[in-house]
């Protein structure tokens, strides 16, 4: 038995996605995903200015390095583990940074 018959469609490692994407669809989903993003934390850039800035700049840099790890990772497998973790941290820096601006806003209302 080898090991692609042994493969459980609804564990996570074993999704197609994550063994045989070459990485440009990561790439085009974590960019719209980064716009999205940047775009709304410039826009709260006007109600706490320093931190929108500061969340837009760290999200640029995390897709920085989703660009970079497309370069510079040779296996497949490690390449789209990578991908995958650093769109779900630009999802996560933006949920935080928003959060962060929400509740600046709120304790400024109190």
């Amino acid at each position: 038995m080898s090991r692609s018959d042994r493969r459980d469609p609804t564990r996570v490692g074993d999704q197609p996605a994550l063994r045989t994407s070459g990485g440009a669809v990561w790439l085009s989903v974590g960019g719209a995903l980064a716009a999205l993003s940047i775009g709304l934390l410039l826009a709260l850039n006007s109600l706490q200015p320093p931190v929108g800035l500061i969340g837009a700049a760290v999200i640029l840099v995390l897709y920085v390095f989703m660009v970079a790890a497309v370069l510079a990772i040779p296996a497949r497998r490690a390449r789209l583990m990578t991908l995958a973790c650093l769109m779900i941290a630009i999802a996560v820096t933006a949920l935080v940074f928003v959060l962060i601006v929400n509740a600046a806003e709120w304790s400024a209302v109190r």
